[in-house]
Formats: C-alpha cells, sequence, structure tokens
C-alpha cells in the first residue's frame, strides 16, 4: 500500500481487533458490540475475563469572553470515558465521571467479587485505581480469558 492509494475502511463486521506497535509498547483497540447498537471500537486498557475499556473524545472549545473585551481562545480538550466488559455478561458497565455515582456502578459491576467489594466499601476508588481493581478481578475472582 502506498500513501496515494485510496485508504481502507474496516468495521467490526470485519476486525475484531487493531494492535499499533510502537516498539516500547502495543497499543490495542477492539470492536465492541453493544444491544442493537453497531460495534464501537474502544481502547484496551486492561484485557481478561474483565476487560477495562477507554474511549477517547476530542473536542475544540469555543472562544469566551474572560472579561475587559477579551476574548479566550479556542483549544483541543479530550475526554477519557471508561467502560468495564465481562466475557459472561451482555452489557457493558459504564463508569461514571460523576465521582458520586461511581460507588454504586462499581458495586454492580464487582459484586461477586468479594475481595473487590471491600476495596470499594472501604475507600474512595479513583480512576487511577480502575486499572488496579480489573486487574485484581481478573487475578483473583474472574476466571481465565480464552
Amino acid at each position: 500500500m502506498d500513501l496515494e492509494d485510496e485508504p481502507d475502511k474496516w468495521d467490526g463486521t470485519q476486525v475484531k481487533r487493531i494492535e499499533f506497535d510502537h516498539g516500547f509498547k502495543i497499543v490495542a483497540f477492539e470492536y465492541v458490540k453493544i444491544g442493537n447498537y453497531k460495534p464501537t471500537l474502544y481502547r484496551v486498557i486492561e484485557p481478561g475475563f474483565m476487560t477495562l475499556y477507554a474511549y477517547d473524545e476530542s473536542y475544540w472549545t469555543p472562544n469566551h469572553p474572560v472579561g475587559n473585551g477579551l476574548m479566550s481562545g479556542s483549544y483541543r480538550a479530550t475526554t477519557t470515558s471508561y467502560y468495564i466488559k465481562r466475557d459472561d455478561k451482555e452489557f457493558l458497565c459504564s463508569v461514571p465521571r460523576n465521582k458520586n455515582a461511581w460507588k454504586k456502578r462499581l458495586i454492580n459491576c464487582f459484586e461477586d467479587c468479594p475481595e473487590i467489594m471491600e476495596t470499594i466499601n472501604s475507600k474512595n476508588v479513583t480512576d487511577y485505581e480502575i486499572e488496579d481493581l480489573v486487574w485484581n478481578f481478573n487475578e483473583y475472582c474472574g476466571g481465565v480469558k480464552n
């Protein structure tokens, strides 16, 4: 394939997983189908029986007044949403951005793992710890992914 060639267009019906090798790290993406919606491409953070996915969205902020008749410039912002998928369940569990809703949602995702539930109930879990929770679930509660 040359740079002048027309690009191929793929979707979840033709490709399940895409990997990019950066030399020091492989970044993987998988198409995940939820209900009747068409498959969407998610970044794989922690694979296993329970897989942690991320969905990154970038957007430009509009100019807005900052005072004294001055306007701020627009800038590119990125948000990341996290999702948990278990091999034994059809649905994707979203990890809400609202910290007040985290505990309830995480309890629904990890309810059958007493070790993880103890951690969730004992402290405030941050988004940095979500990856550890999923890894621990796979290691101690989740079985083996084929």
